[in-house]
């Protein structure tokens, strides 16, 4: 069923923390388009889905006025509001959805409760030092549906939730992970510049090496054997192959050949 479907996503972005006092947040409205729409292979407009959402609340809204009202009992059988015949009879021009329905639960009433049971204040996006936090859409933005914002219902049970001490009901959210402190980025930097360091300090250690042992074999500085060996020891490999190697002469030997190889 579509409403189903809407509302089981809605509950998925509030798990997920797309939410603000109002209801899904931008983000959380972006991921529930596609998503209703895959799973129940409706093409409504995005107004068309907050609409619906919307009314859904509205009903909701309208059935907990009901219960908190003095003076009315409740309908163990219906699980309604149970009042006297006379209090449902309509004003004129009265079509509210109280009138109609006589006071009886809205349909789907454990996930309007996970929903708008409670709904705490939007705190935003939390990010680690440098980050920005996500602002709270103003009633009537643009991102806001006008249909849901100037719902009088809406706001007033915001208004009236803020006052409570007490809360109609508490929805059990995963824990946010811990964000990275600032000693933790500091650590992890130090360590990588040390570990830097500590490859560089083991190239020179080879370089160095490497111009000891072709002092040792007698090689003479700026001759076309000691130009050779410095060029093929720039790369890390050939050090180690050179430096590594145990006689003068397979030195010399290898020295040669690429030596031979590159006049070829």
């Amino acid at each position: 069923m579509a409403t189903k479907t809407l509302l089981d996503l809605c509950i998925e972005q509030k798990r997920l923390f797309n939410w603000n006092r109002l209801g899904p947040s931008p983000h959380g409205w972006q991921n529930i388009y596609p998503k209703f729409e895959q799973q129940t292979g409706l093409h409504y407009g995005h107004k068309q889905v907050q609409n619906k959402l919307g009314t859904l609340k509205r009903a909701y809204k309208t059935w907990k006025e009901l219960q908190n009202s003095s003076g009315l009992g409740r309908d163990r059988n219906t699980g309604g509001v149970a009042a006297d015949d006379t209090y449902w009879i309509p004003t004129q021009g009265d079509t509210s959805s109280e009138q109609q329905t006589h006071g009886k639960p809205p349909p789907f009433l454990e996930e309007l409760e996970l929903l708008f049971g409670h709904t705490p204040q939007d705190r935003g996006t939390l990010l680690t030092t440098g980050g920005v936090r996500e602002s709270t859409p103003t009633i009537g933005s643009d991102d806001t549906p006008q249909e849901i914002s100037e719902d009088p219902h809406s706001a007033s049970a915001v208004r009236n939730t803020s006052k409570r001490t007490s809360r109609d009901e508490v929805v059990d959210s995963p824990q946010k992970k811990k964000s990275a402190s600032m000693e933790d980025y500091v650590k992890e930097i130090s360590e990588s510049v040390a570990k830097r360091c500590e490859r560089r300090s083991r190239e020179q250690e080879e370089c160095d090496r490497t111009l000891q042992i072709l002092e040792e074999d007698g090689i003479m500085e700026g001759s076309e054997l000691y130009c050779m060996a410095t060029y093929l020891c720039t790369k890390a490999a050939n050090r180690r192959f050179f430096t590594q190697m145990k006689t003068k002469e397979g030195r010399l030997n290898w020295i040669k050949f690429h030596l031979e190889k590159g006049t070829k």
